[in-house]
């Protein structure tokens, strides 16, 4: 085998798993254009760049049905440690970030295997023609992983057939440590996360309505609003909740005339997705409340989205959640 190394532009890994249905042999293991190599934040922040994605494509037998199939839908991180599980049967999409050590793990893992290279087309190259071994057991789905970034797609890593393990990596150690480690995170990450799920796809739902009566035109459409969504005028003497550590962040800021029309709908939707989440409806990383006091200064329209002024600044508190 060639001891080429894989040239990237960065270090760190991702993974896609695509599933198995009961009609196996139309699914191409590739899985589609696989995940989306960009990062955006849970709370509409910024897009983030990412670099490359490993992912695992699999097919269980035609018996194994898609809640008992890990993988079924898809499983895959970034370079910079958020997965994606899905897209579900309709679109559906979940989202999260590993834990620390089980991204320093990979990232240990792989760093014989890949390393940071000057190569600024970022193209990938394979490590070798393909090898293969036998494992001890059969492995429980037909696998197939890829390497690829921005300017490459799919390269292939390693595969499975049975008790056969095929691949283009340096030796059969790295190629079972590698394929063990994938497996694993698919389990633990992939498996907590059915389609469908009353709460993640209420989010997703209520994440939507949120964008749609934030959106502007004119600063002239933008208002204030308190828990209520009742309107606040900005000569007011009051605080203005911003953060309460939910995942879908209070309409402290919206569009006036369509928080207006849609009160009644973002208010049911709201109490809807609470009930159906309960604790799984606060960020886990969030320890304190955020919000701002009026100071005679009205809200603004910035691309696109109505928000408030730079000169409100933000004030914490002990998080009281919801």
């Amino acid at each position: 085998m060639r001891s080429a190394l894989i040239a990237i532009s960065a270090f760190c890994i991702g993974t896609t798993i695509v599933g198995c249905t009961k009609n196996n042999s139309n699914q191409d293991l590739l899985g589609g254009s696989g995940a989306d190599r960009t990062s955006t934040s849970g709370n509409g922040g910024s897009t983030e760049a990412v670099g490359w994605t490993l992912k695992l494509a699999s097919k269980c037998a035609d018996t194994v049905s898609a809640t008992d199939c890990i993988g079924y839908y898809g499983f895959s991180i970034d370079e910079l440690g958020h997965y994606q599980v899905g897209p579900g049967p309709t679109g559906e999409v979940r989202t999260g970030t590993l834990k620390a050590e089980d991204m320093t793990a990979l990232n240990t893992l792989l760093h014989g295997t890949v390393s940071g290279g000057s190569d600024q087309s970022g193209g990938l190259s394979l490590l070798g023609t393909e090898d293969h071994i036998s494992l001890e057991s059969a492995t429980p789905s037909e696998d197939l992983i890829t390497l690829s970034n921005t300017a490459t797609q799919g390269q292939k890593l390693l595969r499975t057939s049975g008790l056969n393990l095929y691949f283009t990596l340096k030796s059969a150690d790295e190629a079972k440590a590698l394929y063990a480690s994938v497996r694993k995170l698919a389990e633990v990450y992939y498996a907590p996360m059915p389609f469908p799920d009353s709460c993640e796809d209420g989010i997703n739902s209520l994440q939507n309505l949120v964008a749609s009566v934030t959106s502007c035109k004119a600063d002239s459409e933008c208002g204030y609003f308190d828990s209520k969504l009742t309107l606040v005028a900005p000569d007011t003497q009051g605080f203005i909740l911003a953060d309460n550590c939910a995942r879908v962040l209070p309409l402290s800021v919206g569009n006036i005339e369509a928080i207006k029309t849609n009160k009644a709908k973002i208010e049911e939707t709201w109490s809807q997705v609470t009930q159906a989440c309960g604790e799984k409806f606060k960020r886990t990383d969030c320890t304190q409340t955020q919000g701002f006091n009026l100071n005679r200064v009205a809200a603004v329209c910035q691309q696109g989205v109505c928000t408030r002024p730079n000169s409100l600044v933000l004030t914490t508190g002990t998080a009281s959640f919801l």
